[in-house]
């Protein structure tokens, strides 16, 4: 029997050498039904194109370094299952309402100041010295944990939308917060 195959078209651009994007069509092995789009990537930089660019790191659907549009719909590509696309082709381009650095690689340097600029970290009422000892939580659960689920990809919920970064914010399950704020934005967290 014929090995199993699916077909990945890569958005490929090179600004030094191309106008414009366009799409690389690769044709690999499908051997394991827990592959994800990252994987496909990951093989056609080992062993077919070494020149595919593209970013990841954690490879856990948290950081949301892996964004990227699958088939048209923005997604994590560590979560992406190629089984839930095969037979079919599967096109994977950069995020919209970026610009493009390099092939599936896009500048999210605006992104990451406005980040900044919303502080989406656990501000204490009181900073302490980084030699007075551990800075403990309260152990009673969170007023809501709706949310918590969803938070881990809020990083692509923001890039894959033109919305600003606000919808990262400082209350984000920090019980020193008003309720009636934390629940409203993790609302809109979840919304991402």
């Amino acid at each position: 029997m014929a090995e199993k195959t699916i077909t990945i078209k890569a958005t490929r651009f090179d600004p030094d050498k191309d106008s414009a994007p366009r799409l690389q069509s690769y044709d690999i092995p499908f051997t394991d039904e827990a592959m994800v789009v990252l994987d496909a990537l990951n093989y056609i930089k080992a062993h077919v194109d070494g020149s595919l660019s593209y970013r990841w790191s954690c490879r856990m659907g948290i950081c949301g370094s892996c964004g990227m549009m699958v088939n048209g719909t923005p997604k994590l590509s560590c979560s992406a299952f190629l089984r839930d696309y095969w037979p079919k082709p599967v096109t994977v381009q950069p995020l919209n309402n970026f610009p493009i650095i390099r092939d599936l690689v896009i500048d999210m340097e605006d992104f990451m100041h406005k980040l900044k600029s919303v502080q989406p970290w656990i501000i204490r009422k009181q900073e302490l010295p980084l030699g007075a000892g551990e800075h403990r939580q309260t152990t009673a659960p969170p007023r809501s944990t709706s949310s918590s689920s969803s938070a881990s990809a809020s990083t692509a919920c923001s890039v894959t939308r033109p919305a600003p970064s606000t919808v990262l914010t400082t209350n984000f399950l920090d019980r020193r917060r008003s309720p009636s704020r934390a629940d409203t934005t993790s609302t809109r967290v979840t919304k991402g």
